[in-house]
């Protein structure tokens, strides 16, 4: 049958499924308590994520769409802040980037984002969530062949199999029963 979000993978099982670095070299990698630097570039179905400098993911993911909403998402355990979340579309014919990036947040309010705005503030250049809680934004715009890069602090979630992190290519929106987290 299909999945609750059409291409998607449950969310830990993603984790496991894909990553290609160890949990040893990502415990290492990951800052608990400061934020991490993300670092993704999705063209076609291939995908490639760096955190703190270390490749965790990479090749060819499935059965991801490619294309779809960016989402953040968090469990009610958790507390999260992004910023200075940014991209650049990357043209597909020579996978180069075609432009500077540019903000996803303009830092001050949720202007290109849906989801549950109640549970999240504009701070900073970026957002975070309203205290412990359960709480899903997404872009409004669908993206495919892009660079993206952000800041993001909340407990590991290789190490606490929680499921708190980047949704990629999110096909229904306000649907986020069993996202594909990187």
């Amino acid at each position: 049958g299909k999945l609750p979000i059409e291409g998607t993978i449950p969310n830990f099982e993603f984790f496991t499924g894909h990553s290609k670095a160890s949990p040893e070299q990502i415990a290492k990698a990951y800052k608990e308590s400061d934020y991490n630097d993300y670092h993704i570039v999705c063209v076609g179905g291939w995908v490639k994520v760096t955190v703190n400098g270390v490749a965790t993911t990479w090749g060819q993911i499935f059965p991801m769409p490619v294309d779809g909403v960016l989402a953040w998402g968090v469990d009610e355990y958790n507390e999260v802040i992004v910023k200075d979340v940014q991209l650049k579309r990357i043209t597909k014919a020579d996978a180069a980037p075609s432009a500077a990036f540019q903000p996803l947040f303009n830092g001050k309010d949720l202007t290109g984002w849906t989801g549950d705005q109640p549970k999240w503030v504009a701070s900073s250049g970026g957002v975070k969530t309203k205290g412990q809680t359960t709480a899903f934004l997404r872009t409004a715009k669908m993206y495919q062949n892009y660079e993206l890069m952000a800041d993001f602090l909340c407990p590991n979630p290789w190490a606490s199999q929680q499921h708190t992190g980047l949704l990629l290519h999110v096909q229904e929106p306000g649907n986020d029963s069993s996202p594909g987290y990187l």
